[in-house]
């Protein structure tokens, strides 16, 4: 890593605002990440200096970046966001993105096979609280065991810090979906 990628790194993962970025910059640099999945953009920028500094970090290694949005069939209360422009933001962080529009939660189920050896899943907020989300029954065929699935916090006495979900309850969260699903057939 050069100097200028060192001091942009220092910069995000120390300095950075809002203080979200920078826990998860500091878990992405210590578990080498090169492949992403993202559950519902939160934020275009948020997502960009992540991108970024993975990217610096990874010395060359190519960077992948996938995300399944609703993009321009997002709800009212958030932020719009098209396509196009989120593409064009992201290719220039110097990843591989692609982009999947849909609901994230039921959408997963068209790229999931596709996704294996992800090294991190960025959940979206509340996902925790729906053990029944069809997205829970594709997340463990895309992880390994050094995966990192995060989704924000969403407690009130914990802001702006990211949960980091075990590998065993991910797969917990999976059979629960799966058995909810056999039940109502």
């Amino acid at each position: 890593m050069g100097v200028g990628a060192f001091l942009r790194y220092a910069r995000d993962a120390f300095f950075a605002k809002p203080t979200p970025e920078r826990q998860l910059i500091k878990l992405a640099r210590q578990h080498s990440v090169r492949r992403v999945v993202e559950l519902g953009i939160g934020s275009l920028e948020q997502t960009q200096t992540l991108l970024k500094a993975i990217v610096d970090s990874a010395g060359g290694a190519g960077v992948s970046y996938t995300a399944v949005d609703p993009f321009e069939q997002r709800e009212p209360g958030q932020a719009p966001l098209s396509l196009i422009a989120a593409h064009r933001t992201l290719s220039v962080c110097g990843v591989k993105a692609r982009l999947t529009p849909g609901d994230p939660e039921h959408s997963l189920a068209t790229v999931a096979n596709s996704l294996s050896d992800t090294d991190l899943v960025v959940l979206p907020l509340g996902i925790g609280e729906r053990s029944g989300s069809p997205a829970w029954f594709y997340l463990p065929r895309m992880c390994h065991p050094g995966t990192l699935v995060v989704e924000p916090t969403p407690r009130a006495e914990e802001p702006d810090t990211w949960t980091v979900w075990p590998l065993a309850d991910v797969q917990r969260q999976a059979r629960q979906a799966a058995s909810g699903w056999r039940a109502a057939a």
